[in-house]
């Protein structure tokens, strides 16, 4: 029965029998920060640079750190201030070479070792 009420914690139903359990679990609530959307043009002229643009969400005011990869090369890392909403970001990018290309944002907190534990 329990793992049925965390499988459906959601709809915090549980169905059994042809009869509802209702099941209340406590969401931990903490700070959260996400990267919700990342945009980049979808062609480009080979030797043309884009600029591509992340939003940022923040339910709290926090130090973080953006890291931008042009596939799977560092190309930038940043400081954030991020306040509770909605945060945009930029980065130009170029690739040195013809073909498919891949854009990646991770943000990751100023003192990762304090989240860790």
């Amino acid at each position: 029965m329990l793992a049925c009420a965390v499988w459906r914690a959601r709809s915090s139903a549980c169905f059994k029998s042809g009869s509802a359990v209702t099941v209340a679990l406590p969401v931990p609530l903490g700070a959260e920060v996400y990267v919700d959307r990342l945009d980049a043009p979808n062609t480009l002229t080979q030797g043309q640079q884009a600029d591509a643009q992340a939003l940022i969400v923040s339910n709290t005011t926090t130090h973080a750190t953006a890291r931008w990869y042009l596939d799977r090369t560092l190309i930038s890392t940043a400081p954030l201030d991020l306040t509770p909403g909605e945060t945009t970001i930029k980065q130009t990018v170029k690739p040195s070479q013809p073909g498919f290309h891949a854009v990646r944002v991770v943000i990751d907190p100023v003192d990762r070792e304090r989240v860790l534990d």
